[in-house]
């Protein structure tokens, strides 16, 4: 279960592209001075708790009565085998499971849940559930503010959106290993790269892959910092406050290192053929 504490008054609900499409679909459900009324409750902090479970965002709004109103969303929860599904889509993409590993939400990858019907967010398709102990009818003001709360911490950790369907950090990096280790079973082992100097170069250029290094998340190591130290690290120091640099930098020579290969390739493919050969 995780706890969720309450936003600033002056908050702007959706300042991420998820969070914006979050509040985009509360349009869908929410019409005229509902609305507006939600939006003011979250922003007068009136939202008095949120907790999110698998299945289920819940919260307590303090409205005109003095016990508050208690609302909840609900969302499908996806099974083992709806999960070994996505894990083996996601498998076929390594790019995508970097993204997961490294606490970032694409909108690849969004596209990618909708095709396989396990959609993350709400949709014109795929309408949210919801409920409020409150007399009104429909989706009120008191769904819209716990709505609007929950953008913020789309805005704080998107990986929250994955949560509400029941994969949280732990079983989603086991979920992961999991994959690697079935996808990495079945496949033919691939040949060492000669070890001799004079014959590395001759190494048919075919056979190393050139891909792109991914840009650094805006938000590092969100991953490791919701699933927390592990067992065996006994420092004082918090590892992601240390790890946290370690990523920043490498991101940067990574990408310092692909475009000076670019750069090295170009310049290659402008020598004459047999040139070429030499340089290489």
């Amino acid at each position: 279960m995780a706890n969720v504490s309450n936003g600033s008054r002056n908050r702007v609900f959706g300042a991420s592209w998820l969070g914006e499409l979050w509040v985009a679909e509360l349009g869908q459900l929410v019409w005229g001075s509902r609305l507006a009324r939600g939006k003011s409750y979250a922003r007068q902090g009136k939202v008095l708790d949120l907790v999110v479970t698998p299945g289920t965002i819940t919260g307590k709004v303090r409205g005109s009565q003095t016990r508050p109103y208690t609302v909840s969303l609900y969302f499908a929860v996806w099974s083992d085998a709806d999960l070994s599904v996505i894990a083996g889509e996601v498998m076929k993409l390594p790019r995508l499971l970097g993204q997961l590993l490294s606490g970032q939400l694409s909108r690849e990858l969004l596209t990618l849940m909708e095709e396989l019907e396990f959609p993350i967010l709400p949709s014109e398709q795929y309408h949210a559930d919801f409920s409020c102990s409150c007399p009104d009818w429909g989706a009120c003001k008191h769904i819209a503010a716990v709505w609007y709360r929950f953008a913020d911490e789309i805005d704080r950790d998107p990986m929250v959106l994955l949560e509400v369907h029941g994969l949280d950090a732990t079983r989603l990096a086991s979920l992961l290993e999991s994959a690697i280790g079935l996808e990495t079973a079945d496949e033919p082992a691939i040949a060492c790269l000669p070890n001799e100097p004079h014959l590395f170069w001759q190494y048919p250029h075919h056979a190393i892959p050139d891909i792109e290094p991914s840009s650094a998340p805006p938000a590092p190591a969100l991953l490791l910092r919701r699933m927390g130290n592990p067992p065996y690290w006994s420092l004082g120091t918090d590892l992601e406050s240390l790890l946290r640099e370690v990523y920043r930098r490498s991101s940067k020579v990574a990408a310092q290192q692909w475009d000076l290969w670019q750069q090295h390739k170009e310049q290659l493919s402008s020598l004459p053929p047999d040139e070429s050969r030499a340089e290489d």
